[in-house]
């Protein structure tokens, strides 16, 4: 047996009041169609007998007819009141329950939410330390610039030179010329994984495939 949350029982409940509500609305159209034939041809009857002096057979059927259709109509209409009414009584009394259902999603959840809080702060922590590795890249960089520098100004000339270092796009944009994306996460990624729960489409393509080829190109200047 399905275990249903106190929500979707309500919408259960909701749905098989709505579904006999709609069979009937829909028997309602096509008996006010019928109507609408018989009592079309019931007036032609009139006419031709009108006209023509001579009585047409089946009139009274159709009069009959007609006269049932419009009980058959009311009887709708009372069986729909009366399932509008007792689903708007049983949903109410169900609410209540769903309310405390939606307390208790979130008291439940307050500890998963803070253990991935902890899962976030671990992954920060390797991405500022994987960061960190380009800079010990470029402490190379460095410290062969400071070791032609003492060596140039051994030569006389001490004219100080930047060191050559590498730099790449952090928080800005996706340069949409050459289409290098930035390689922080920047303020509007995380409010959309967070609230929103939407990726880049290469982080999503990655995750599923594993593929290196979906990593964005990165402009190192």
């Amino acid at each position: 047996m399905v275990n249903l949350t106190r929500a979707e029982k309500f919408m259960r409940t909701k749905e098989m009041y709505d579904n006999r509500i709609n069979d009937l609305n829909q028997e309602k159209v096509r008996l006010s169609d019928e109507l609408q034939a018989v009592t079309a041809e019931y007036r032609d009857t009139l006419e031709y007998e009108a006209l023509n002096g001579e009585p047409v057979n089946g009139k009274e059927s159709l009069l009959k007819r007609s006269e049932q259709i419009k009980i058959e109509l009311e009887e709708i209409d009372s069986k729909i009141d009366v399932l509008e009414a007792a689903k708007n009584r049983e949903l109410a009394e169900m609410f209540p329950a769903v309310k405390e259902y939606k307390i208790d999603v979130r008291v439940r959840a307050k500890e998963d939410y803070e253990d991935q809080i902890k899962e976030v702060q671990k992954a920060k922590a390797k991405y500022l330390a994987e960061v960190k590795k380009l800079n010990d890249i470029n402490g190379q960089i460095k410290k062969a610039q400071n070791d032609y520098l003492e060596c140039k100004k051994a030569t006389g000339n001490d004219k100080w030179e930047e060191a050559p270092i590498f730099m790449i796009n952090f928080y800005e944009g996706k340069n949409h010329v050459n289409n290098y994306e930035p390689v922080g996460i920047n303020y509007a990624e995380i409010i959309a994984a967070h609230n929103n729960g939407k990726l880049p489409d290469w982080v999503r393509e990655y995750l599923e495939t594993g593929d290196e080829t979906k990593l964005p190109k990165v402009l190192v200047r």
